[in-house]
């Protein structure tokens, strides 16, 4: 009997030592208790809470293009959810492709001459510029010799007579060799028709033979070699014809400007002139022709290396800033968030700066609750605020105060009382952490601020 007492009492002692806890604990943190009494849906001013109401918004980031251009994807539009750094709307960037592509184009020229330049040049070049080093030196004495001829045939008229005897031979030699070759090729043209003849009977053959029976059919014949040289030779011989014509041409121009030396001797020394000039420029381009080769002998030096860097650096340049514009024409979202609003469609012309969508930061929303002036008091920035909303109504969300309006306004429209409405009051912002974008733009949403206890 005097257990059964004991237990009861224990049982009450455990009650009272937790009802006293719990009391202490409230009593030093009224925000957890506001909590309690919000989820429990007794949460009222009496209570420790002052009743307030307003609309959930966010804030808004224009999403506007640096540069403009034709949209030609949008990707998202009112209404979807995107996060940071989704890719929203793509502007043509066509022209400017082909500017890229031409930039590293250049840069790939510029490397490799870079490459060039540090690595010497190769065996093969100098051998090039080599011969070339010894042609442009044949030209150059060859305008000198010319030179030479033609000052000789003006001081000496007699030379200028030998010259025109010599070339009369050359001509009549030229002549002699055109009408041996028009021989020779009339001569294959012959050869080359019995070629013709020979095979058109050899194909008639060829026929006559296939319709013997095969074991009674008998093999042609093989013709010689020579035969079948016959159409080489006759094209040979046409070449031949044109050679000894175009000798004969060329000694026949040359006669005649012996002759005009002649006949006009004052021409001479205007020939003269031309000779030397002839020759000044052989010598120059031998002059080039040898810097050439002892610059590739020498290899580049260090101030040509440094100059071909500065235009690779030059052209590397040039092609970042085409790549840096073609980023601009790819428009993504700062910030994840709910596109609040679109202003555009494929195919518009977006200008610069324009906004084409808006979007709403959905991480943090704001409500903006009023205080009536005589309650103003009992508000602070830090302070707790729970806020509930149709949408979730077994959820509390949990804010705090973050700004208070610092002059009072009339009564907003969404006061619900007459007795609040003809008083004055303040605006009181609320952040609200919303990391699972639970709470929209737009939703009306209670609040209840809390305060201490009365």
């Amino acid at each position: 009997m005097k257990r059964e007492k004991i237990i009861p009492i224990t049982i009450i002692a455990v009650v009272v030592i937790v009802m006293v806890a719990a009391g202490v604990y409230f009593a030093v943190n009224p925000a957890a208790w506001q909590q309690v009494l919000a989820q429990m849906d007794i949460a009222t001013p009496e209570a420790g809470g002052m009743m307030a109401s307003g609309f959930i918004e966010a804030e808004q980031v224009s999403i506007s293009p640096e540069l403009g251009g034709r949209v030609i994807e949008l990707l998202a539009d009112e209404g979807d959810e995107v996060q940071a750094g989704q890719v929203l709307v793509r502007l043509d960037a066509a022209l400017l492709e082909a500017q890229i592509e031409v930039a590293q184009a250049g840069l790939d020229v510029a490397q490799a001459g870079l490459a060039q330049a540090q690595a010497g040049a190769r065996p093969e070049q100098i051998r090039q510029a080599e011969a070339d080093l010894a042609q442009a030196e044949a030209g150059r004495d060859g305008a000198y010799q010319a030179w030479q001829d033609i000052i000789v045939i003006r001081d000496d008229p007699q030379e200028l007579d030998a010259q025109i005897v010599q070339m009369r031979a050359q001509v009549a030699a030229a002549e002699a060799a055109l009408v041996q070759a028009t021989a020779m090729k009339d001569a294959a043209e012959i050869g080359n028709k019995a070629y013709q003849d020979g095979m058109d009977e050899m194909a008639k053959a060829r026929e006559q033979i296939e319709e013997i029976p095969e074991p009674y059919r008998p093999s042609l014949p093989g013709l010689p070699l020579d035969f079948h040289l016959l159409p080489n030779a006759y094209w040979k011989s046409w070449v031949g014809v044109n050679t000894a014509q175009a000798g004969l041409d060329g000694a026949r121009a040359a006669l005649n400007d012996l002759y005009a030396m002649r006949n006009n001797p004052q021409a001479l020394n205007a020939q003269v002139s031309a000779a030397e000039t002839q020759h000044r420029a052989a010598d120059a381009a031998v002059q080039m022709a040898q810097a050439r080769v002892d610059a590739l002998r020498a290899g580049a030096a260090d101030e040509e290396i440094a100059i071909v860097e500065a235009q690779v650096q030059q052209a590397q340049a040039a092609l970042d800033a085409l790549l840096v514009l073609r980023d601009k024409f790819i428009i993504s979202a700062p910030v994840g968030g709910l596109i609040l609003e679109r202003n555009i469609h494929e195919g518009e012309l977006a200008a610069p700066g324009a906004t084409l969508l808006t979007l709403g930061d959905l991480d943090k929303v704001t409500l903006t609750v009023y205080v009536p002036e005589d309650k103003l008091g009992q508000v602070y920035l830090g302070q707790d605020v729970q806020v509930r909303v149709d949408s979730f109504p077994e959820r509390t969300f949990i804010g705090t105060v973050t700004a208070i309006a610092h002059e009072a306004e009339f009564t907003p429209r969404n006061v619900q009382t007459q007795e609040e409405r003809v008083n004055m009051v303040f605006a009181v912002d609320v952040d609200i952490p919303n990391s699972d974008h639970a709470l929209k733009p737009g939703l009306p949403a209670d609040a209840v601020i809390i305060t201490e206890e009365q």
